[in-house]
């Protein structure tokens, strides 16, 4: 089995499957997510990817900037480091095509920052650059299991911008 995805949306999790890796959408729940990476983990998977979207906490961030953070850092503020070697080979595999990756560290969230005064608080405290709601989990799996992990998202919303209700309430898989 190749490395597996963990996302928080099917979309994404198609999108991983169509690179070949095995993938499954949490919808941002986090025994899901806990749940899906012990399963591949448990199948034989090597290695673990957070993939898909990101919200940005650092105003400079657009949306559609690829983030391929060093560290992922949990809100009590614990941060484990990503594969270094894999996340080399990824950002030399992205660079070949043509892509620029921003490498600040990502923070994994029990719940999205939906405000530009909540995002600018959690970049002042954290100094991480973007914000998601499984990446934490995913790293907390794969270092218990001693597995690599690596992080790889695009930004969906830039700092100054609120999320509309509808992109918090009820938030799931699809």
């Amino acid at each position: 089995m190749k490395a597996a995805a963990v996302t928080g949306l099917r979309a994404e999790a198609r999108i991983a499957c169509r690179f070949g890796l095995a993938a499954a959408a949490s919808g941002g729940v986090a025994a899901r997510t806990r749940a899906a990476c012990e399963s591949f983990l448990n199948d034989g998977a090597p290695a673990l990817l957070s993939f898909g979207i990101a919200g940005a906490l650092a105003p400079a961030l657009a949306s559609g900037t690829l983030l391929l953070p060093r560290t992922v850092i949990e809100e009590s503020g614990f941060r484990h480091p990503v594969d270094g070697a894999w996340r080399s080979r990824v950002e030399a595999v992205l660079a070949a095509a043509g892509l620029r990756v921003e490498s600040g560290d990502i923070l994994g969230a029990a719940q999205a920052a939906d405000t530009p005064e909540h995002k600018a608080a959690l970049f002042r405290s954290t100094g991480a650059v973007a914000i998601d709601l499984e990446s934490h989990l995913i790293a907390q799996v794969a270092t218990r299991a001693r597995r690599p992990f690596l992080v790889l998202r695009a930004i969906a919303d830039p700092a100054l911008r609120a999320l509309p209700p509808a992109a918090v309430n009820g938030l799931d898989e699809n």
